[in-house]
């Protein structure tokens, strides 16, 4: 889906705020990134993307395939705990809060 369709789509009221939001941060974060870290083409639709809150907003850390992802998902709950602020998986089909 294009970054033009997803808009539309709210515009028209097919989908709601979030899942706009959520589409189109996919949509930019995997054309942004286009490769993983372990040579995997990232797909809107399949990318994972870490945020962490900072100041009350949701900043990208890390774009990474669904592949590399469970490799990295026990450091960054160590991190979460350290640093203490929180941070969330973001995919195509919603979100998890990671709780350190």
């Amino acid at each position: 889906m294009t970054s033009e369709k997803i808009i539309a789509d709210r515009i028209l009221g097919k989908t709601d705020d979030k899942t706009a939001d959520r589409q189109l941060t996919c949509n930019i974060a995997a054309s942004t990134k286009m490769v993983c870290s372990c040579g995997s083409i990232l797909d809107q639709e399949s990318v994972e993307i870490l945020q962490q809150e900072v100041e009350d907003k949701w900043r990208c850390v890390s774009v990474l395939c669904g592949f590399c992802k469970p490799s990295r998902e026990s450091s960054i709950a160590d991190a979460a705990k350290t640093i203490g602020k929180p941070f969330r998986w973001l995919n195509w089909k919603g979100s998890v809060g990671i709780n350190g």
